[in-house]
């Protein structure tokens, strides 16, 4: 099997980047590093989205995407939470692109021919997800990045070690839930096999979670239903305001872990199951 799946890995990136789609993403990417950068500081134009608390200005004083809301005793921190506020444009980017090359291996047949050549689905399933999560993640990471360096210079401090440690924290832990995104919208083609059903659904719960989780927020995380822990915009949202210590890190390890093993084996069912029926 680790044979079969090198050469899928190696298959799928040689793919990945004949596809307009990949070109798609990156654009989006620089166009949201570029927006992020360009974006003034002045507290009166600040990016909110989806904010709830008592003291959004103050880090950790409020969950949602905050942009520009400067913290005087953390500037650094400020930087970060502004570099991370177009995620909330990029839970919807993966779920498009997670659709699209999902849906686009149907069309080529690719699932067919792999088939045909004798690989498992799991190997399959599991190209799909490690290249493209990848791809997904490393875009963000860069797009956030620049928005960060520049953010940095903007806000009047020097980019550090320090700074870039503190930066690559939370940008790290929005990747992997991003990832689960692409996980958790790919095995629901997988079950559905139908495009724009997919594409409604998976935005119509992200939505949903986005203006649900603020208006139960009342300051901690007591007033918030468990039912909130099932979906990773909820992740997001305190991950993106600096606010991890609200859910914990071994709850958002706990969560990313078990999203991908699940996703990967109910992929991995509809393609066997698909066989049969």
């Amino acid at each position: 099997m680790r044979g079969h799946l090198l050469a899928l890995l190696y298959s799928e990136s040689m793919r990945l980047l004949k596809s307009s789609a990949c070109y798609a993403v990156v654009f989006v990417a620089l166009a949201l590093a570029l927006m992020t950068a360009l974006s003034s500081p002045d507290e009166c134009n600040a990016l909110l989205f989806m904010v709830a608390g008592d003291d959004p200005s103050r880090i950790g004083g409020a969950i949602g995407f905050i942009g520009n809301l400067i913290d005087s005793g953390n500037v650094v921190g400020s930087a970060v939470r502004t570099s991370l506020v177009f995620t909330i444009v990029w839970i919807f980017v993966v779920i498009i692109y997670s659709v699209f090359v999902t849906a686009q291996d149907y069309t080529a047949a690719s699932y067919a021919v792999s088939k045909a050549r004798g690989l498992s689905e799991m190997s399959m399933v599991a190209a799909k997800f490690i290249v493209h999560s990848v791809f997904c993640c490393l875009l963000y990471l860069i797009s956030c990045f620049i928005a960060f360096v520049c953010k940095t210079f903007q806000y009047g401090i020097a980019l550090s070690f320090e700074g870039i440690r503190d930066f690559a924290y939370p940008a790290v832990l929005s990747a992997i839930v991003l990832a689960t995104i692409f996980a958790e919208t790919a095995a629901l083609y997988q079950l559905v096999r139908r495009v724009y059903l997919t594409a409604v659904v998976a935005v119509t719960l992200s939505l949903f979670i986005l203006m649900w989780f603020p208006s139960s927020y009342s300051g901690d995380m007591s007033s918030v239903s468990p039912i909130l822990y099932l979906f990773p915009v909820f992740y997001l949202m305190n991950i993106c305001a600096l606010c991890i210590q609200s859910v914990g890190i071994g709850t958002i390890a706990t969560y990313a872990a078990l999203t991908c093993a699940i996703t990967l084996f109910t992929s991995t069912g509809a393609l066997k199951w698909r066989e049969v029926f």
